[in-house]
C-alpha cells in the first residue's frame, strides 16, 4: 500500500475514486472505504460515522475474508461491529473524536487461508 497522504489525495492530486465532497454542509453518516486505496472519512465528533472496509481487492483468487478485529484510540468509541464474508466488508460505528483530532483505526482481517492483512486507517474529526 503506498504511503499515507495527508490530506487524503492520490499521488496526482486527485481526489480518490468513490469519495463524494460533503453536500450543503451536511457530513456523511457513512462511508465506504477500500483498504487498497486512499481515503480520510472525517467525522463530526458529535455524530456516529458508519465505516464501511471493502477488503476484496486485497483477497487472492479463491481466499475469502474469514473476520476482522477493530481497535480505536480511547477519544473514539466502537460498536456494531460486523463482519460480511460473502462481500469481503467490514462494518463499525465510530463515535467521540475532538474537533481537529486525527485519530488512527487499526484493522487485522484474517483470511480463509489463514493468513493475517494489517490497516492501520487515519479518521478525522471535525465540527462543521
Amino acid at each position: 500500500m503506498p504511503g499515507f497522504l495527508p490530506d487524503g489525495f492520490m499521488p496526482d492530486g486527485h481526489l480518490p475514486t468513490g469519495h463524494i465532497p460533503e453536500a450543503d454542509g451536511e457530513v456523511a453518516e457513512r462511508v465506504e472505504i477500500d483498504v487498497a486505496g486512499y481515503l480520510i472519512p472525517i467525522k463530526d465528533p458529535d455524530s456516529s460515522l458508519l465505516l464501511t472496509f471493502d477488503w476484496s481487492r486485497v483477497l487472492s483468487a479463491g481466499v475469502t475474508l474469514a473476520s476482522v478485529t477493530c481497535a480505536v484510540p480511547a477519544q473514539l468509541t466502537k460498536s456494531n461491529e460486523a463482519t460480511d464474508t460473502v462481500d469481503a466488508t467490514f462494518d463499525v460505528d465510530i463515535d467521540g473524536g475532538a474537533h481537529a483530532g486525527l485519530y488512527v483505526i487499526s484493522l487485522v482481517a484474517t483470511l480463509s487461508n489463514g493468513q493475517t492483512v494489517s490497516r492501520d486507517w487515519p479518521i478525522r474529526a471535525f465540527n462543521s
